[in-house]
């Protein structure tokens, strides 16, 4: 979790100390603070990509941020629909937001406050069919950033998995293998950042698939070898973990 960001925005560091006292879902096995920063930081990179400030206003880099933070404070985990989460996540957002101010809200802080609102419901799951302005296709893109990094497999194999109460291995992983194929990004910025990883995370996903598929766990003999090989890049046929050569049902030295 970096938090090199923070510090170079009192705002961003009295909004990440808010949510890190008060909020119940900073611990979660995946909508958890790990995730909010990862939002966090990929909005920020997102910011300055598209240059918000001098695009839209002053305060647009901010508002998509400060929205990336709270967009899932106090998630319920899967036990709420995803219009309450966002429902707890704007109304912590609101309670700090007075908080920061003093109490003083005038119309600048409100605009501020609105424009964050409008932000955050647009990471409502499933996505609503809607005109998104390009601080929500942002968010969106970045809410998919998860898949992205090198944990992935933790993220949507065991965080995901114990979230959403899915039982059986095979299930979570079918159900997203079906989720990366029909994913949908709204910006430049995440296509690119998304499209070095889609190879790999569909293969990923289809190893696991064929492990978990096979209910033993017991010692691999050459005949199973001969069923679980794969090929490397010069077509030869390789173990699926030492990435020896196998010939003929035998590892090669």
């Amino acid at each position: 979790m970096k938090i090199d960001v923070l510090k170079i925005n009192d705002l961003y560091l009295k909004a990440f100390k808010y949510i890190s006292l008060n909020s119940k879902s900073n611990t979660l096995p995946y909508h958890n603070m790990e995730h909010l920063m990862l939002v966090f930081n990929s909005a920020y990179s997102a910011s300055n990509y598209y240059q918000l400030n001098e695009v839209l206003h002053s305060k647009a880099e901010e508002e998509l941020c400060i929205a990336s933070l709270f967009h899932d404070v106090n998630h319920s985990g899967g036990k709420l629909t995803d219009s309450e989460n966002v429902a707890n996540s704007i109304e912590s957002f609101k309670s700090f937001w007075v908080e920061y101010n003093d109490g003083e809200v005038g119309k600048e802080e409100t605009e501020f406050q609105e424009n964050v609102i409008s932000i955050i419901e647009s990471t409502q799951f499933p996505h609503k069919d809607v005109e998104l302005n390009i601080q929500q296709k942002i968010i969106r893109d970045c809410d998919m950033m998860s898949f992205n990094t090198d944990n992935h497999i933790y993220h949507y194999l065991f965080g995901m998995k114990e979230e959403f109460g899915v039982d059986d291995f095979k299930d979570q992983i079918l159900n997203q293998t079906k989720f990366i194929m029909n994913i949908k990004l709204y910006t430049e910025w995440g296509r690119d950042r998304f499209s070095n990883k889609y190879g790999k995370i569909l293969n990923d996903l289809n190893f696991l698939r064929n492990v978990f598929n096979d209910g033993s766990l017991k010692k691999e003999t050459p005949e199973d070898l001969e069923i679980q090989t794969i090929k490397n890049e010069n077509g030869d046929r390789v173990h699926p973990y030492t990435k020896e050569i196998i010939k003929d049902g035998l590892r090669q030295d």
